[in-house]
């Protein structure tokens, strides 16, 4: 979980300036009296900070594992499982308000809903003074805006995060308390592409503070998201004595609603708070793709008087999601998984995070099924044979049944389950898999010891429907890409990339995707490589898309009936061993319908899935998942889709490429089923 609390919070300090322009200041680890605060310290004797996942103006936020609940679970349930929580240690400045803080976090630990990031407690260890709370894996709202919706997200995608931020405010209306800070980096986006509303109270404990945190923010609130009532308030005293109103939550929201639609501020970038906004008069602009009723209602949500403004949060979330011209108006507690199997035309998107714990959206555990269903895949040749519409639901891992009409299931249903619904999918290995993968391991290799494919964790996730490109990114591609933007990869910028040879791999001088490390030039038509993480993700960037998660890519590979390779089960049919880099799309059909090429033995592609480890000097290290396999593996075994292989983000070698993704409304395999069942 990520957090940026009370400091630069958008886009422009994404960019690495605050919200008056200025220079951000570095991201650094918080002071104390001891020394600095570390990955690997012990608090309390309980709490073991494993990595530091976010920064912001009040603290820094680490994952951390709970010592005593595991020595618990050892104990009393022979249960090995780490239990996790993220700590948000409070920077110096907060222990002259600390009764504030603590005050606040017991008021609002109360807060127990869907929507709502769960506050656990608030501890001192020392100097130091702490927040325990609930763990989750996601981005926050302004780092999905960043890497994934820079120009704004569709009304049909945005739906179902307007309702969850507008549920969770409401619920904590209802109990007299206002977050006083709302605003994109305060909203946690899950991988089930639900809204966690995050750091309730803070805000209110620092008022009466003047100093600004060293990023010249005023402390404990955000001036472009704050209405102006409190820009004000804070102007004259601080707020010192400024009481929160429920609309200062709600043109907080409308400002972020605006944004999550459109990419920017309502007022842009040249205007630093609402307060100046109301002395020139600005309007709130028209979305475009929204009705004349929809942006009246943001507007009066807007509103720089709080007479004029919405009052309620149902109301102003009612006015934007209530279609007008139904008799009857569905509730504002709208869920879009359940309106989806109402018939309803709802909106579902991607996770993407839903990928990367973090930040990164990272691999998405759930409780096992024991049935599924046997159905055949819908391959080219055979697109999913004539199948009865509740098996065919069941295998697709859509759990909502369909409507009916006089005992029959009603077509339109059947058809928008399978083209828009969420499924739930089966992605991993179990023991007796990863079992018979060592039995095949040993046919190519004597190095195939029982935890070499251990991580395989079998897991159910939830996906919501996304396209990942058909074929890899090329080297001509990536150059138009390079020349548009004058860009320069990782390894063009520090001299070096690295070379598989046999069973090592070695850095070489000058070596990039230019010359494939190093063969003086690389063919446009090869799979573009030696380009690490951040190369790929600011590619897919610049095409309006995204880097698959490890569960989205395995399960293209896979589909749902789990096949071990991404071209079958048929270790007969597998792919000829390649002695180089061959031509992008040059492959066999793989994938769900045949629809893919190179998705294995071409080469490693980068996935926005974090994965944490232990370095030389068990240290922790944090590196990216990659899929697929490469040309260099000789064992068949590792080419499985299920396989995983990690390197740092910033690795750049020979034998590592990528392929983008992007959310739809859609799935696009829906009409191989549709058509086909």
């Amino acid at each position: 979980m990520v957090d940026t609390d009370g400091g630069p919070d958008d886009k422009t300090a994404a960019r690495g300036q605050t919200d008056d322009g200025r220079k951000a200041a570095p991201d650094a680890t918080p002071p104390t009296e001891s020394g600095a605060v570390s990955e690997g310290r012990v608090l309390k004797n309980r709490y073991l900070l494993e990595r530091k996942i976010g920064a912001g103006g009040m603290g820094f936020v680490f994952r951390a594992r709970d010592l005593e609940e595991e020595r618990i679970a050892r104990e009393q349930k022979h249960d090995e499982s780490r239990q996790y929580l993220a700590i948000k240690i409070l920077r110096p400045e907060a222990r002259d308000y600390r009764g504030a803080v603590l005050e606040e976090v017991r008021r609002t630990r109360v807060l127990v809903h869907q929507n709502i990031v769960r506050a656990i407690d608030c501890q001192q260890d020392g100097e130091l003074l702490f927040m325990t709370m609930e763990y989750l894996e996601g981005k926050t709202l302004n780092e999905l805006l960043d890497e994934d919706y820079a120009q704004g997200m569709p009304w049909q995608l945005a739906r179902s995060l307007v309702e969850g931020m507008g549920d969770g405010l409401a619920y904590a209306h209802k109990r007299g308390v206002i977050h006083c800070d709302f605003k994109p980096s305060n909203v946690f986006i899950t991988s089930a592409f639900t809204a966690k509303i995050l750091d309730f109270g803070i805000a209110r404990a620092a008022r009466g503070d003047r100093r600004r945190s060293e990023t010249g923010t005023p402390v404990g609130i955000t001036p472009r998201y704050a209405s102006p009532e409190m820009i004000r308030a804070w102007q004259k005293n601080a707020m010192a004595d400024y009481q929160p109103h429920c609309s200062d939550d709600i043109f907080a929201l409308a400002c972020v609603v605006f944004e999550l639609l459109t990419g920017q501020h309502p007022f842009g970038d040249s205007v630093a708070d609402a307060e100046l906004a109301r002395q020139r008069q600005l309007a709130c602009p028209r979305v475009a793709g929204l009705s004349m009723r929809q942006n009246q209602a943001l507007a009066r949500a807007m509103a720089f008087d709080r007479e004029q403004r919405t009052q309620r949060v149902e109301e102003f979330i009612q006015a934007l999601v209530l279609d007008t011209s139904q008799a009857n108006p569905r509730r504002f507690r709208l869920n879009w998984l359940a309106a989806a199997f109402a018939a309803v035309s709802v909106a579902v998107a991607s996770t993407l995070f839903l990928n990367g714990p973090r930040q990164y959206i990272g691999n998405w555990f759930f409780k096992a099924r024991t049935q599924s269903v046997s159905v055949p895949p819908p391959t080219a040749a055979s697109p999913g044979g004539n199948r009865e519409s509740p098996d065919l639901i069941s295998f697709l891992g859509i759990e909502r049944g369909l409507a009916t009409s006089g005992g029959a299931q009603i077509e339109p249903d059947l058809r928008r389950l399978i083209q828009t619904a969420p499924r739930r999918v089966k992605l991993g290995s179990k023991y007796s898999e990863i079992r018979e993968a060592i039995v095949l391991c040993e046919k190519y290799s004597r190095d195939c010891a029982v935890d070499r494919y251990a991580d395989e964790q079998f897991r159910e996730a939830e996906l919501i429907p996304f396209e990942m490109d058909s074929g890899l990114v090329t080297v001509a591609q990536f150059r138009q890409f390079v020349e548009a933007r004058s860009y320069r990869t990782g390894a063009e910028v520090r001299g070096f990339a690295y070379r598989n040879t046999g069973d090592t791999i070695a850095p070489v001088r000058n070596g990039s995707w230019r010359n494939a490390v190093t063969l003086e030039r690389a063919l446009d038509d090869w799979p573009v490589v030696a380009v690490d993480f951040k190369d790929a993700q600011a590619y897919c960037s610049w095409k309006g898309e995204r880097l698959p998660t490890e569960d989205e890519w395995e399960y293209v590979a896979r589909g749902p009936e789990r096949q071990l390779f991404p071209w079958g089960n048929d270790i007969s049919q597998a792919p000829p061993q390649l002695s180089g880099l061959p031509a992008a799309g040059s492959g066999v059909s793989e994938g769900i319908g045949g629809r893919y090429r190179d998705l294995s033995a071409v080469v490693w592609q980068w996935a926005n899935t974090d994965h944490g480890a232990q370095g030389a000097g068990n240290e922790p290290v944090t590196g990216k998942v990659l899929k697929g396999g490469s040309w260099h593996q000789r064992n068949l075994a590792d080419n499985r889709a299920a396989v995983r292989r990690y390197a740092p983000s910033d690795f750049p070698d020979d034998a590592t490429g990528f392929r983008c993704a992007k959310s739809t409304v859609a799935w696009p395999d829906a009409d191989l089923w549709v058509n086909h069942r």
